[in-house]
């Protein structure tokens, strides 16, 4: 609880620096079957709506390969599509490789906590529609991303069994200017909710922040997302 009372201290002091601020709903499947006990085929598809104008939408599939080395350190290897569309504004298709390992420690009485640390490469083709006529260019982004979140043990609320907490930041840091010029994200910051379901079934739902700033740091933005995320796992 504790954690989440921080969390929720960093969100509300976000908008004292805000220049300008957006809000967003995204939804994404999560799929996880396993090989053996160590190998595992994941993947996940989504959908993300925003309130910019005109408004955005995207749409994205990162199919991937997750390895369990033991019972604290596992890697990952995604490749993705990422559609963006928009009336009147840009539209881009990207394409994404990410490798990724994560630590899971330290595991408390109540509270267990996870250290992911990921590398993507990323490339970008634009093409401009409506207002941005005969705008068409193509973009390499190569980036890092660290996240440190925290997952309470399961209770129940009432009916509700299973249920859990969770809570998270994420950094971002570029690793070239090739995209200049283009939003990039910084910082991302959630707490969420979530509930075990039966047959391998759960979700959660995520109230999120995010600042965004094109790399030249010259456009500030922050994002409001509530996110719906549903979670099938096979049993091992």
């Amino acid at each position: 609880m504790k954690l989440l009372i921080s969390f929720a201290f960093l969100l509300s002091g976000t908008l004292a620096w805000s220049q300008s601020s957006k809000s967003a709903a995204w939804f994404d499947y999560n799929h996880m079957q396993f090989l053996n006990p160590d190998l595992a085929i994941v993947g996940d598809l989504g959908y993300r709506i925003d309130s910019s104008d005109p408004a955005q939408q995207i749409t994205y599939l990162r199919p991937g390969v997750h390895y369990r080395l033991n019972s604290t350190f596992s890697l990952q290897g995604n490749l993705s599509t990422f559609l963006t569309f928009s009336d009147g504004a840009i539209n881009s298709t990207e394409f994404r490789l990410a490798q990724e390992g994560v630590a899971a420690w330290p595991r408390l009485k109540n509270m267990h906590f996870s250290h992911r640390l990921r590398f993507e490469q990323r490339f970008i083709s634009l093409n401009g529609n409506g207002t941005d006529a005969d705008v068409s260019s193509s973009n390499q982004d190569y980036r890092a991303r660290y996240m440190l979140s925290g997952t309470s043990d399961y209770f129940n609320i009432g009916p509700v069994g299973n249920a859990y907490t969770t809570a998270a930041v994420e950094y971002f840091l570029p690793m070239d200017d090739q995209t200049e010029g283009l939003f990039s994200n910084r910082t991302r910051a959630y707490l969420g909710f979530g509930q075990l379901l039966t047959q391998g079934w759960s979700y959660v739902v995520h109230f999120m922040w995010q600042r965004s700033t094109n790399l030249a740091g010259e456009i500030d933005a922050n994002e409001f997302i509530v996110r719906l995320r549903v979670y099938w796992k096979s049993s091992v």
